[in-house]
């Protein structure tokens, strides 16, 4: 329990030693430019470790939160498939940190076709952590969405976790699901 205890809170000051000037996390430890993915992808991973028991400045949560409320302008004209998916990934990272962005998540929503299956499970989970009255049923809906699988030829990320974010997004909308159990 102890070494466990002491891995997160060393994971988390990993993390932070990635935050930037501008809030947004860095690729690597004392980087100093901004990225947006690995911002939405650190900052959940550092959330998760605070739920964990870490301790995370507030300060370091803020101005986390305000890079990633900033990235999300503009959204409703973005049609590269990368940038979209990150957006969703924020949203779900926002959302973990207590601000969820609900206005983003319908705009996300206007135009499902844009959204890959990564994306709509990240929104799907954005959504039920904004804790609105109706967000179970929303989150559901949103993982009814078929989405399209993007290419990833040349991309760094050339694997489709796909699957794995489904079940991630399916064990915090409907844990009690069949669809958990086959997923799995």
């Amino acid at each position: 329990e102890k070494d466990i205890r002491r891995n997160i809170q060393s994971g988390a000051n990993r993390l932070v030693s990635m935050q930037c000037d501008d809030g947004g996390f860095a690729y690597w430890p004392q980087g100093d430019q901004s990225e947006p993915w690995a911002s939405a992808y650190g900052g959940m991973a550092l959330l998760l470790c605070k739920e964990a028991g870490a301790q995370v400045s507030e300060s370091v949560l803020k101005e986390l939160r305000e890079y990633l409320a900033e990235q999300l302008r503009g959204l409703g004209a973005a049609e590269d498939w990368w940038a979209i998916e990150t957006a969703c990934r924020s949203c779900f990272t926002l959302a973990l940190a207590g601000d969820p962005q609900i206005a983003y998540h319908n705009k996300l929503l206007e135009k499902p076709e844009r959204l890959s299956p990564n994306a709509l499970a990240f929104l799907s989970l954005a959504v039920v952590k904004s804790g609105t009255e109706d967000a179970v049923q929303q989150a559901r809906k949103i993982l009814n969405l078929k989405g399209t699988e993007k290419q990833r030829a040349g991309h760094f990320m050339s694997y489709h976790p796909s699957a794995a974010y489904r079940l991630l997004a399916l064990l915090n909308v409907d844990p009690g699901s069949s669809e958990c159990d086959e997923a799995i």
